[in-house]
């Protein structure tokens, strides 16, 4: 065959290649052709037993990715190009070796299950956590404005007893907000609580942890912040206002595989009106994000950190009410809570990684809940004040939420041979867990009052979380 193959002849004899150096760059050519199927069919095996070897959905899609685009980017000259396929090939040859074939040289010094937490890495498990963050610091953020409407509505409450010392000389019931004082009580003598403007600062954060599945990684998380804002008491039964918060969120991935911290700014309106003994709260939010990632890629010879940051949007509505019975100064009673989310996490690049940095398309999620529980209140007066202790338990249902695709794909993949999308996918959510509130406010006298809340879900598949918010206001 090689004794068929010409070489044209120049008419310049300085520029014709001597007939050794001519066979044996046509030899190498021919081998290289003849052999390139065999490499890629090998290339295909190791996929094959790679796909065999993974045991989850995100896993087995990674892995026919890695088996799509290994064998083009053998032809690719890049740094980044040649890194990735270094890479797959190591993987897909350590899947060989696991599976009782021979070593190539290529093989990854990993046992099986230690191959399938390197796939998890590459595949960034840890992206669904991302949307997860700011819908954990949105919750904070309602739950301070909502402890911030029950302390209104307490001060507003009418007809509550307060041990006999919120009656005055004529025998009338005074609402909370008209304070005494007891050297002044046998007088008859009452206070008000200015109305009108009043401004408020409040402490806000969070702690807790989401347990890893298939799908996505665990993470331990923290947030803490701030809410300043002010109201304005239009009647002794209805108040609204706005309200700015400030959250860092702080995600920490188990087992050391990297970190994200979110930066958000919210702006709220709300309102709350009291209709004799049933009350309405409604809540409307924008939320703003600033999110740094970090993964970490460590395994084998492997030790890298792919970086990435990006931005998101949020918005949210909150509406809920419910009806006070009471009996002895015991305030209790059902309420409903219903809360719409819509988040959106825009695309982004990472860098770090070389050849294994990717590029992430944007996250759209949606959420719904319907809160249906129990609430109870009890007034204790003293000399100092008036507190009100609360305790409320509540069923929560998720109708939104739905498991959803993030596509991703590498930066280095500039073959277009992936024969399928690559996404990492979310888990399902955990349709009905519950919460459980305690709070405390206070109204003392020259329009200052304050409160103490502290709120945990319960009976959820994965999510342990605690959230607490604390502040005062002042009425002029």
């Amino acid at each position: 065959m090689l004794s068929s193959l010409r070489v044209p002849r120049s008419s310049d004899p300085s520029e014709t290649p001597s007939r050794p150096f001519t066979n044996l760059a046509l030899t190498a050519a021919l081998l290289m052709s003849l052999l390139a199927p065999e490499v890629a069919r090998a290339q295909m095996m190791g996929a094959d037993d790679l796909i065999a070897l993974a045991d989850t959905r995100l896993r087995r899609q990674l892995s026919r990715y890695i088996g799509d685009i290994c064998g083009p980017l053998q032809a690719e000259t890049g740094s980044q190009q040649v890194d990735l396929a270094a890479t797959c090939t190591s993987l897909a040859d350590t899947a060989t070796v696991l599976s009782g074939g021979g070593a190539t040289g290529n093989e990854l010094d990993l046992t099986e299950e230690e191959l399938l937490e390197a796939i998890d890495d590459i595949a960034h498990r840890q992206l669904p956590a991302t949307a997860k963050s700011s819908s954990e610091i949105s919750a904070v953020h309602t739950a301070a404005v909502s402890s911030r409407l029950f302390a209104l509505r307490q001060e507003e409450a009418p007809d509550i007893l307060l041990a006999g010392t919120l009656i005055d000389s004529d025998g009338d019931r005074l609402p909370i907000h008209y304070q005494w004082d007891r050297d002044e009580a046998a007088a008859g003598v009452r206070e008000r609580m200015p109305e009108g403007l009043g401004l408020y600062l409040n402490g806000n954060g969070a702690f807790g942890d989401r347990d890893s599945d298939d799908e996505e990684a665990g993470f331990d998380f923290r947030n803490l912040g701030f809410t300043a804002g002010a109201d304005y008491r239009i009647t002794d039964t209805s108040v609204a206002g706005g309200a700015f918060t400030y959250l860092n969120a702080f995600q920490d991935f188990k087992n050391a595989k990297g970190e994200i911290d979110v930066d958000i700014v919210a702006f709220s309106f709300y309102g709350t009106q009291r209709i004799n003994q049933a009350y309405v709260n409604a809540i409307a939010t924008y939320a703003h994000g600033e999110i740094d990632l970090e993964r970490e890629l460590v395994f084998a010879t492997f030790d890298r950190t792919a970086k990435g940051d990006t931005s998101s949007d949020e918005f949210s509505i909150a509406i809920g009410g419910g009806y006070e019975f009471q009996w002895e100064g015991l305030s209790y009673g059902p309420m409903m809570e219903w809360e719409w989310i819509w988040l959106d996490i825009q695309s982004f690049n990472e860098s770090g990684a070389n050849g294994l940095n990717l590029d992430h398309d944007h996250d759209e999620m949606k959420s719904a809940t319907v809160d249906l529980g129990l609430e109870g209140s009890h007034p204790i007066s003293t000399r100092w004040g008036v507190f009100i202790p609360q305790l409320a338990v509540a069923w929560v249902h998720q109708f939104e939420d739905d498991s959803r695709e993030i596509r991703a794909r590498y930066e280095a993949d500039n073959t277009g041979a992936s024969a399928e999308e690559f996404f990492v996918e979310t888990d399902d959510p955990d349709r009905n867990y519950a919460k459980i509130s305690a709070a405390v406010s206070g109204s003392f006298r020259r329009g200052i009052s304050g409160y103490l809340s502290y709120q945990a879900i319960v009976g959820h598949n994965r999510l342990s979380s605690h959230a607490f918010s604390f502040g005062g206001r002042i009425s002029f």
